[in-house]
């Protein structure tokens, strides 16, 4: 620990020194850009940004003028990104090799018609802006264009709709998300690279994607296999990574608000400006919705009355070419009022949850090919419930919950030559929880630190073979030491073909939750209680896949596997009846009588249940037939299955699909598509004694139009769940179910963007 504190303070002191070296290169690069659209016509009033091929910051940025040019003076010597925009115009980019002296290199970029595919950029899989078909993992990304053209407010909406992943939605459920067939508590859920605090380490690993509002965000990037190298612990299966909304233009400023069954109410908006080297963007919104019940004959709400309000700052201030601050400040209140029935009588449960976090970024160009990143990383998550049951007599049971979450991290970016690229970082976090009914000690608390050291080497085997090599060496103060390795490589075989493939190990260590978890019910009659002698997880991950682009076609084929030691689940551990009893089933898991469970109840333990697999297979093509049409279509097949008992694990789909048809036209401002997902039926293992449960297989078909007016307004509708479908267990004589669809619903709404160049 002193030698990483030493390190860290090292990090932190580069940016006082830093500015001495920035002075020791000039910035006398000059560069012509000339936009042209597919039949080689000059593109006026297009936009042109330029960008850090090292870090994915802007520099500078201008339009064309009528003959589709524009000229970039005192830029520095590098790699640089350069992307062309215009409305109605597929956008391009391209990357190229700026030099110093009297010398002007000139690039030309090709606008194509929409709805030609893009080559969408990302950051999530190498921290590094990238093209999304240059990664060697499978990455699928929903932009900001593609999420307003949902009407979705939510984020777990959108990513329901991306085969291969499985979130629990619904108007009351938590949104857990699963990759893969790997569930959340393997899988990162990020905001620009830093993890969303949700007290995951309490629930499951649970973060609860109904509460991220999609207003604040620019594309979501889910990366699919295990990214422990890249992002630590939490990432053994894969990554969600939102990457938040910025200003673009000089002033900007949207707005919506809709409504729809339920009672649902919904409204935000954002506004941004850029000045001189000052960039805002700040955002909010406001979510409602009535309380639902799915068995009409039980009182038990399954949607609560639920009222949501968030907001987001974004400040960055660009010091000259070479270094650039940034803070961003989010946080969200949500207030939840259920019903339930307990042994007890009806119980009237109300949670409130709220979240901060606030994050300063520092990027410096050291020099042509060296960038210098550190980042400060501070957020809570507090929670609240009241639990009032009918009693006689009526009985208040609260219940508290808080996380505090700390972070510092630097990462250093080496450009070697033309043909490698190596990044490495330190990152310490710590992770403190208390609560009452929630942990062992309640509001004493408990808590967990890691050091984590990474180093990553992309090389360029010639011009068609990237080789990335990588490794990440953990420090947990539980747990000690670990080391994951991770291997990828891709192929060009033609301009049009790629091949990749990657292999990672991954590590995960018991969660505070997992081993300290302390939760008496007794009203429903049950508890669960924490284990100290868990084993941290383990894993392997092997992915390979191919990618095909031929003018309007894009088609995409993944072969994975995920292996899992050590998997962490809630079992049921027995009905002791006796204290006798229940000492004797605390002294066969070796759990402390400090944990003090209470005879009587069903009680269920956190466990490691050995081993398990999911591999499988997806598909996907994208067809752009006609200039303001295009077709989607994907299918995912998925083995899950634990080899010890030979079981397929539960809520797991063995086939899964999507379709979509979408028409664009920017001369009648209409928009419209039909999107379907579909899933195969799931077994459900229950926790309590009893056979196997069954989720059927069904269909989801959403709707959406939208008409664009002047003034920057759009009126827009939709229809979700089309066919009215629910769960086919809601018919059996005792009614029960696994999915929360209410069923069809509709929203109808208005959206207002104003933009001044």
């Amino acid at each position: 620990m002193p030698k990483l504190r030493l390190l860290l303070a090292a990090c932190a002191l580069l940016p006082i020194w830093a500015p001495a070296a920035f002075s020791q290169t000039s910035a006398d690069a000059r560069l012509t850009v000339r936009v042209m659209d597919e039949s080689r016509l000059p593109v006026p009033d297009a936009r042109v940004v330029i960008r850090s091929a090292l870090t994915g910051t802007d520099i500078a940025f201008q339009h064309t003028g009528q003959d589709g040019s524009c000229i970039f003076d005192g830029l520095n010597p590098g790699r640089v990104s350069i992307l062309s925009s215009k409305a109605g115009l597929r956008e391009a980019g391209m990357v190229v090799t700026l030099k110093s002296g009297p010398e002007t290199l000139t690039a030309t970029l090709h606008l194509g018609l929409e709805p030609k595919h893009d080559q969408v950029t990302v950051v999530s899989p190498s921290r590094i802006e990238e093209a999304q078909d240059e990664s060697p993992v499978k990455v699928d990304v929903v932009t900001r264009s593609q999420i307003l053209d949902t009407g979705f407010v939510r984020l777990s909406d959108v990513l329901a709709e991306i085969p291969g992943v499985v979130v629990q939605t619904g108007s009351a459920v938590q949104g857990g998300e699963q990759i893969n067939g790997v569930d959340s508590r393997q899988v990162a859920v990020l905001r620009d690279g830093l993890p969303l605090i949700g007290a995951r380490g309490i629930k499951e690993g649970l973060i609860d994607l109904t509460e991220q509002p999609t207003n604040r965000v620019e594309q979501v990037e889910v990366v699919k296999g295990a990214t422990s190298t890249m992002y630590g612990s939490d990432a053994i299966g894969g990554v969600i990574n939102q990457i938040t909304r910025e200003a673009v233009h000089p002033l900007q400023a949207d707005a919506y608000l809709l409504g729809g069954s339920l009672g649902s109410i919904d409204g935000g908006g954002s506004f941004g400006a850029r000045w001189n080297n000052l960039n805002l963007f700040l955002s909010g919104s406001h979510q409602q919705v009535d309380p639902f019940r799915l068995i009409p004959a039980s009182p038990n709400t399954v949607g609560p009355d639920t009222s949501f309000q968030d907001g987001l700052a974004r400040l960055s201030y660009t010091f000259g070419p070479r270094a650039r601050l940034s803070f961003r400040g989010d946080g969200y209140h949500n207030r939840a009022t259920g019903e339930n029935f307990t042994e007890t009588g009806l119980a009237q449960a109300t949670s409130n949850n709220s979240t901060q976090g606030y994050a300063l970024t520092g990027d410096f160009v050291l020099s042509p090919s060296t960038t210098f990143q550190t980042r400060g990383y501070l957020a809570r998550y507090d929670e609240s419930d009241l639990d009032i049951s009918a009693g006689p007599p009526p009985v208040a049971v609260a219940g508290s919950l808080s996380e505090r979450y700390q972070r510092l991290d630097s990462s250093l970016i080496q450009q070697v030559g033309a043909w490698q690229l190596l990044q490495g970082g330190v990152e310490w976090t710590q992770d403190r929880y208390k609560g009452v009914n929630r942990l062992v000690g309640d509001d004493r608390g408990q808590q967990v630190t890691t050091a984590d050291y990474w180093l990553q080497d992309r090389l360029q085997l010639g011009p068609r073979v990237t080789l990335t090599l990588g490794g990440r060496i953990t420090n947990n103060s539980m747990f000690g030491v670990y080391a994951v390795p991770k291997l990828g490589l891709l192929v060009r075989l033609t301009p049009r073909l790629l091949l990749r493939g990657s292999f990672g190990r991954g590590f995960r260590a018991p969660t505070v939750g997992e081993l300290y978890y302390h939760y008496l019910h007794p009203e429903s009659g049950y508890q669960v209680i924490g284990n100290p002698n868990l084993e941290p997880e383990t894993s392997r991950s092997f992915s390979t896949g191919m990618t095909y682009r031929f003018d309007r076609v894009r088609l995409t084929f993944d072969l994975f596997r995920n292996d899992i030691r050590n998997l962490i689940e809630t079992g049921q551990a027995g009905f002791p009846q006796t204290s006798a009893e229940l000492a004797q089933l605390f002294e066969m898991y070796q759990i402390p009588a400090s944990y003090q469970a209470i005879p009587g109840l069903f009680t269920f333990l956190k466990v490691n249940r050995g081993q398990v697999f999911t591999e499988g297979l997806e598909t996907g093509v994208e067809v752009s037939p006609f200039r303001n049409f295009a077709l989607r279509g994907a299918y995912a097949y998925l083995q899950a299955v634990d080899e010890n008992s030979g079981q397929f694990l539960s809520f797991r789909f063995r086939h899964q699909g999507s379709f979509q048809a979408a028409y664009s036209s920017s001369r009648t401002g209409i928009t419209t598509n039909l999107r379907g997902t579909f899933f195969s039926t799931a077994p459900v293992v229950s926790l309590r004694s009893g056979p196997p449960g069954m989720e059927y297989g069904y269909a989801l078909w959403n709707f959406y139009a939208s008409k664009t007016l002047p003034g920057g307004l759009q009126m827009f509708g939709a229809l979700d769940n089309l066919f009215n479908s629910t769960d086919q267990n809601l018919m059996r004589p005792q009614p029960t179910y696994y999915r929360a669809d209410y069923g069809r619903t509709w929203r109808l709404g208005m959206r207002w963007q104003w933009n001044k160049d």
